[in-house]
């Protein structure tokens, strides 16, 4: 497992950039943010407002007032019928006129007939392009007697803009877990024809069989979603939700790794982070990557279970050998990764959901670290790296985790005025300062982990430490001024080795922290 969360981890760099939870957190901190509203705020019951609730009310208004614009999108959902298919959709709208749509397709009974489905798109001149992920380019064409690739598609008129997903067929059987299983050769890209002078009909098809589901999303507009003009969108919007990361109705897959069950080729597992959006939402200023940014982190976090974290489906070899943890674990990164999302989520779209997500996250995170630590010589604390069912070994802490942990810590603080999240930070900076020596290897590289003695070898990546080193470094230099000595001697151990090892990729003067 540590030699593919490695390998993706890096990738992902590359490409971009059991407990109860808290109820309230009001009645022993700071409730009160700055810029208080002087009425006191009140639920549709005309109810005063308290706890959680509060502090979102006031964090929101006061957000507002610095001139913030919480995004226009209203999310539904239905279950209906087309044909023989039994659907359920979910929507987005947003108010610019753009409009997402996912929808899944169940069969009770089978047919050797193909199950079809379609929509109208009006205009002339239709154009699709796709990045192609084989070749490594991008597909064009006008001619719709060519094959398409089986890629996202970016379909264009004149007056209509759209981009579609693959039409995917899983094994109705493997919804177990939070795991699918792609049927590759039961899947066809859509078939795109000539409606008289006003239009095109794109169709779909599933095989009809009680055995299968099929998906599709889209997004549509009569607005541009993605300028062509601009040069620049060809190297962004290389999108991969087709191959070995697909979106679906409940949220974001990704290959499973070799050691987990249920696991193997063609098996993916919804991961708890969200790697693809979180990216999207970095090139907001396209309509296409604020659209799907949105879309992506919304269906993303509706997945926390009520103790606040997103949990891994799968068991994983590894952490089941090593200390015994099952299915359904709380993997700190993944998560924290994802809490890191929805800052920038909140911080772009200043929506509610994603604030009430990160606050419920970080109350379970104050527990997990109050529970799940190691105590250091002057009370710092070095947090586990996982979490699992009743009776699992203690694991491990690595440095990336920790770092990680508490850069979003210190976010979630500062956002909303809530101390105890930075207060759990503050422990675990002092642990990292408490155990300096011990992570600096002779040859400068640092330890991956401390408190570890399994079967895996763990080895601290290329620049990835590094990195969540330096985003701490700039966290507190931005928040609360000053640079911190133990992390800024491990960044310069690290460097010696990262140069002495040829390593390029790293952090040398992004703003990656505000």
């Amino acid at each position: 497992m540590k030699s593919v969360l490695k390998t993706f981890f890096s990738a992902f760099l590359c490409m971009c950039i059991t407990t109860a939870p808290i109820s309230a957190v009001a009645a022993e901190e700071n409730t009160s943010p700055p810029e208080q509203t002087k009425q006191v705020p009140t639920n549709e019951f005309g109810e005063p407002l308290t706890g959680k609730d509060l502090i979102c009310y006031n964090t929101l208004e006061k957000y507002k007032k610095w001139g913030a614009k919480p995004v226009d999108a209203k999310y539904d959902e239905k279950n209906g019928s087309v044909g023989n298919a039994a659907t359920a959709e979910k929507t987005i709208s947003f108010g610019s006129g753009d409009h997402f749509w996912i929808r899944r397709y169940s069969f009770n009974t089978a047919s050797e007939e193909r199950f079809s489905d379609s929509i109208f798109v009006p205009g002339k001149n239709l154009e699709v392009r796709a990045y192609c992920y084989d070749t490594n380019s991008w597909f064009r064409t006008g001619n719709l007697q060519n094959a398409l690739p089986k890629e996202i598609l970016f379909i264009d008129t004149d007056s209509y803009h759209m981009i579609l997903g693959v039409p995917a067929v899983y094994k109705k059987e493997s919804l177990g877990c939070n795991t699918i299983t792609v049927v590759p050769d039961q899947e066809q890209m859509p078939v795109i024809t000539p409606q008289l002078t006003d239009g095109y009909r794109i169709s779909w098809s599933y095989p009809q069989s009680p055995e299968y589901i099929g998906e599709i999303w889209c997004l549509e507009s009569s607005n541009v979603l993605a300028d062509w003009n601009n040069t620049d969108l060809f190297s962004l919007l290389h999108i991969d939700l087709a191959n070995d990361r697909r979106l679906c109705i409940d949220g974001y897959y990704f290959q499973t790794p070799y050691n987990y069950t249920p696991g193997g080729e063609n098996v993916l597992y919804r991961q708890p982070s969200n790697y693809t959006g979180a990216s999207l939402i970095s090139y907001s200023n396209i309509p296409v990557c604020y659209d799907l940014g949105y879309v992506t982190t919304y269906l993303c976090a509706q997945n926390q279970n009520e103790q606040g974290f997103w949990p891994t489906g799968p068991q994983s070899g590894w952490l089941y050998t090593d200390f015994g943890i099952t299915s359904g674990f709380y993997d700190t990164r993944f998560n924290t990764d994802f809490a890191s999302n929805l800052i920038a989520a909140y911080r772009l779209y200043y929506d509610e959901v994603f604030l009430r997500a990160l606050m419920s996250y970080g109350d379970f995170f104050n527990i997990h670290a109050e529970n799940n630590h190691y105590d250091t010589e002057n009370g710092g604390w070095l947090v586990e790296d996982y979490g699992g069912q009743e009776g699992y070994r203690r694991t491990h802490c690595s440095l990336n985790h920790q770092l990680a942990e508490m850069n979003v810590l210190y976010k979630i603080s500062y956002i909303t005025g809530v101390k105890s999240y930075k207060q759990t930070a503050d422990n675990m900076l002092k642990g990292i300062e408490d155990t300096r020596d011990q992570w600096v290897m002779p040859n400068c590289n640092l330890n991956y982990a401390l408190y570890y003695s399994g079967s895996e070898e763990l080895t601290d990546y290329p620049y990835l430490t590094y990195n969540d080193l330096y985003t701490t470094q700039q966290i507190l230099n931005n928040y609360y001024h000053y640079t911190n000595e133990t992390l800024d001697y491990l960044m310069k151990c690290k460097k010696i080795w990262m140069d002495t090892n040829n390593v390029t990729g790293y952090y040398t003067n992004q703003v990656v922290a505000n």
